[in-house]
């Protein structure tokens, strides 16, 4: 069931993808929706048409100019997110993990445990070994949700890409583990 997870959370993340592209570029393509609106209201008025032809049939016409506009609409979204970078991954957290699931770590918290946390319960391990325990269990956290969740752990690897910093032993550990 956790493989299971982690397919629909990708098609799930992908339709999302697809959905705030749209709405990224929403409000320039307005203006040039209007202008196909109007130019589909001239469409009628042109002469040129009439004669025999693909674009002569109205429906067949401005079938073909929607699509087109779709299309150039998706490859105008698609190339503004690409370039302009405006959907970030690390945004993914607000939009698709529920707030009640608060077992369920993002890539950012992984990081930040094994860069920071680990370090310093492990010093402090040394001197009081009750916290070895505390160290145990977040460790089996981290790793428990890298192996329920693929794209939690590519999301990792690419935040540790970002930074600079080699991925920790606990991340290639869980990776090795995943069925």
């Amino acid at each position: 069931m956790a493989a299971n997870r982690g397919v629909l959370g990708g098609i799930k993340k992908w339709f999302m993808t697809q959905v705030w592209r749209f709405q990224q570029v929403a409000m320039l393509l307005t203006l040039m929706m209007m202008s196909l609106t109007v130019s589909l209201n001239v469409y009628s008025y042109m002469k040129w048409r009439e004669g025999s032809g693909l674009l002569a049939n109205t429906y067949v016409g401005v079938s073909l100019v929607l699509l087109s506009a779709i299309v150039a609409m998706w490859i105008f979204a698609y190339i503004w997110d690409r370039k302009a970078q405006m959907w970030r991954e690390q945004m993914v957290v607000s939009a698709e993990r529920n707030p009640f699931m608060n077992e369920r770590l993002c890539a950012k918290d992984i990081v930040y445990m094994t860069e920071i946390f680990i370090p310093t319960i492990e010093m402090a391990a040394k001197v009081n070994p009750e916290r070895r325990d505390t160290l145990d269990a977040l460790t089996r956290w981290i790793e428990m949700n890298l192996r329920s969740d693929r794209v939690l752990l590519a999301d990792t690897k690419k935040v540790y890409a970002a930074i600079g910093v080699d991925v920790p032993q606990i991340v290639r550990r869980a990776e090795q583990e995943l069925p």
